[in-house]
């Protein structure tokens, strides 16, 4: 025993609370044994308490006791990857000097309770993985010291709070994977130390705020997966730190922004599973990770470096050159087909204006890829050879139809790694 009095009460809370919290686990607290030395108990502080509890990992099969809240010295709560069931106690909103809550990967339930708007030295929320379910309450609007938001992959419902536009401090918001509807709040606009603002996957509706073109330390934006409408806004253009932006599997039209352009550091762009029209800017197409060839849209205009630079029938390109800044061209045929390869295309009109002769000119250096699936250009030469590419000879629409979807279909049936 101590003679810190409230050292010792700590010790007594630990092991009341030690068969409720690891269920089937054994931990190795006991009475005869340093309280230093307990299972993932750290002691610290003038007078000396009770500062961490960290039992990430464990296997714990029990729930979170209620008495936990009478460690009011803990700055540092960690209970993550474990099996704990049951709620979280409102008695956590006592534990004033947190500045860390980890509770994610169990099997918790119930509702955030309010009084966790209490912790106003948290700089760290980590709920996500487990079953919670209810309102993302607005008292976390207080939590102005929060730098990770992070409650995906639960049950939750209801609309995102305007009051989280307080957290200016936030520099990763994750929601992504809950059940929330309602518009985005223009208050996270306000948000500007964000780089990973994580909204895909709930039920949100209304237009993609303006305002978020403000958070110009974004690197990651992911707002697909939901029911939103109206115009990609051309102030995303703004967030030139970008490395992802995922706004597809939305309601959304019109004409992807030419802003869209200034967006250089992007590695992954996914637009697809709208009814967006128009042209896409051809820089985009330069994007590593995309899904633009799902759009069925042409390029805004045509690459530079082309000796044949000219339309046939309805937006049919040919050229036979591509020595221009540009290594990948998207070919959109006038029957409706858009091709996208690593390769020289060079089309031929018939007097009528249609397709009449195709000539593939694949480059041995540099390969080809076509529509989502990146080949090797040994196998895609192979492909083309057995379809018997090169020369085909188109006399209507139809027959360009049917070569482009069997030499598709053809490269698809290949497994490439």
């Amino acid at each position: 025993r101590t003679a810190n009095a409230r050292l010792a009460s700590d010790c007594d809370t630990l092991l009341a609370i030690e068969t409720t919290l690891a269920g089937r686990v054994t931990l190795n607290w006991a009475p005869t044994r340093a309280l230093t030395s307990w299972d993932g108990v750290t002691v610290g502080g003038v007078p000396k308490r009770v500062t961490r509890l960290e039992l990430g990992g464990k296997q714990l099969t029990g729930s979170i006791p209620t008495q936990l809240g009478r460690l009011t010295g803990l700055s540092k709560l960690v209970l993550y990857r474990n099996q704990l069931t049951g709620s979280i106690p409102t008695q956590v909103g006592d534990l004033t000097a947190l500045t860390e809550l980890w509770l994610f990967g169990n099997r918790l339930n119930g509702s955030i309770p309010t009084q966790l708007g209490n912790l106003t030295r948290l700089t760290k929320l980590i709920l996500d993985a487990n079953q919670l379910t209810g309102a993302v309450p607005t008292q976390l609007g207080r939590l102005t010291g929060l730098t990770n938001l992070s409650l995906q992959r639960n049950r939750l419902s209801g609309s995102i709070p305007t009051q989280l536009g307080n957290l200016t401090a936030l520099t990763r918001f994750w929601l992504h994977g809950n059940q929330l509807s309602g518009s985005i709040p223009t208050q996270l606009g306000d948000l500007t130390a964000l780089t990973d603002l994580w909204l895909h996957g709930n039920r949100l509706s209304g237009v993609i705020p303006t305002q978020l073109g403000s958070l110009t330390a974004l690197t990651k934006l992911y707002l697909g997966g939901n029911r939103l409408t109206g115009v990609i806004p051309t102030q995303l253009g703004n967030l030139t730190s970008l490395t992802i932006l995922v706004l597809g599997g939305n309601q959304l039209s019109g004409s992807i922004p030419a802003e869209l352009g200034s967006l250089t550091a992007l590695t992954e762009l996914k637009l697809a599973g709208n009814t967006l029209t128009g042209c896409v800017p051809n820089v985009l197409w330069s994007v590593v990770t995309k899904d633009l060839a799902r759009l069925w849209l042409s390029s805004c205009t045509q690459p530079t470096g082309i000796q044949y630079g000219q339309t046939v029938g309805e937006g049919t390109y040919y050229f036979d050159d591509y020595s221009g800044p540009y290594s990948d061209f998207v070919i959109h045929i006038g029957i409706g087909r858009q091709i996208k390869w690593k390769a020289t295309f060079l089309v031929e009109a018939s007097s009528s204006g249609s397709p009449a002769l195709l000539h593939v000119l694949l480059d041995v250096a540099t390969g080809s890829e076509i529509v989502y699936e990146a080949y090797t250009g040994q196998e895609m030469r192979r492909t083309l050879k057995s379809s018997g590419a090169s020369g085909q000879s188109a006399s209507d629409t139809s027959a360009v139809t049917t070569f482009f979807d069997s030499i598709t279909n053809a490269a698809r049936m290949e497994s490439i790694p």
